[in-house]
């Protein structure tokens, strides 16, 4: 994680259940940015391992596993987020959020429980960079 965002975002890791799960905070530099959280379960005993990166302020999360291709779409997820491809739609009852890959695949995904009332759209909001526009070359 500290590769993908250099030093434009303060990373910190946790471990609970006696090191069977991980969590990584990622807290970019850049208000306009958006927040990461990713979840990894390796060393429980039952079930298979999974790993969560939850992308969105009110909420999307993708459950993936540990395969070749599912770090891959864990670190295109990132990538995408560090880079400021990500919209969030923000509804009274849910938030929408649409990360664009590097391939311009879009992904979207829902969260629930974010709100009561109707469900008119409330906000827009299309993260920026975690660069800083001043510094980027």
């Amino acid at each position: 994680m500290r590769g993908l965002a250099g030093s434009w975002a303060s990373v910190e890791r946790s471990d609970c259940y006696e090191g069977a799960i991980s969590m990584v905070e990622v807290q970019p530099g850049n208000p306009g940015s958006g927040a990461l959280l990713i979840v990894g379960e390796s060393l429980l005993e039952v079930g298979e391992p999974w790993l969560e990166v939850e992308v969105g302020g009110l909420g999307a999360t993708w459950l993936l596993g540990y395969g070749d291709a599912d770090i891959q779409r864990a670190r295109q997820i990132i990538e995408a987020v560090i880079n400021g491809r990500v919209t969030e739609r923000i509804y009274r009852s849910r938030s929408e959020v649409v990360v664009t890959l590097s391939t311009g695949e879009e992904l979207t995904e829902t969260g629930v429980g974010t709100g009561r009332g109707p469900k008119g759209l409330r906000q827009t909001v299309a993260w920026e960079s975690y660069q800083p526009p001043a510094i980027r070359s």
